[in-house]
């Protein structure tokens, strides 16, 4: 079994069996630095698992990218409230490095479901997680100081200074770049 058919055994807790029929209706796409996966005004129907990259899900106001959250290795992605809305997306997804995901649509994971129950129970938890990791992140905002909203950010994901440039971090995190210099800077003396 490869890495992430090793992962979403893992995650869901399935057989090796059922991770072959789950992934077997994914196709693999390979997408370079800035190409986009889900267009801002679309319809979303697709939801990605991401193998290799990393992807941003951001708003657009005024002409500014809101980043909405990042998506890297063995991540889920879509924009899931256009997805079970069927309503035009809001925000757009787009590739930061080459991205290799894999790709179902919404009527072969319907389909899939309907011919094999497990698929529900992964929807469900699917569910649960994302409404968990929205629930922390709205928690943070509201409770947490913005060096707390980073040094959470640094203790989950640290690789990802690396990956992401300061302003995206910033744009994140709800703050101006210059704050994180500061709070860098601060948490290095």
């Amino acid at each position: 079994m490869d890495r992430i058919g090793k992962h979403i055994a893992s995650l869901f807790k399935l057989s090796e069996e059922q991770v072959s029929v789950f992934l077997s209706a994914f196709s693999r796409e390979e997408l370079k630095k800035n190409d986009v996966f889900m267009e801002e005004g679309k319809i979303c129907n697709k939801v990605g698992l991401i193998e290799s990259g990393l992807m941003k899900c951001v708003f657009h106001k005024h002409g500014d990218e809101i980043i909405f959250e990042f998506a890297f290795e063995n991540n889920f992605i879509s924009d899931y409230y256009s997805f079970v809305t069927d309503t035009p997306s809001a925000k757009e997804i787009k590739c930061i490095e080459d991205t290799t995901v894999y790709v179902i649509t919404k009527e072969k994971l319907k389909k899939l479901g309907r011919s094999h129950p497990f698929i529900e129970g992964i929807s469900r938890q699917m569910n649960e997680k994302l409404f968990l990791r929205m629930h922390d992140r709205l928690k943070s905002f509201l409770l947490d100081s913005a060096s707390e909203r980073y040094m959470k950010l640094m203790s989950e994901r640290s690789d990802l200074v690396q990956r992401i440039p300061q302003y995206l971090i910033a744009s994140y995190l709800n703050v101006k770049p210059e704050t994180i210099s500061r709070i860098r800077k601060k948490n290095t003396l």
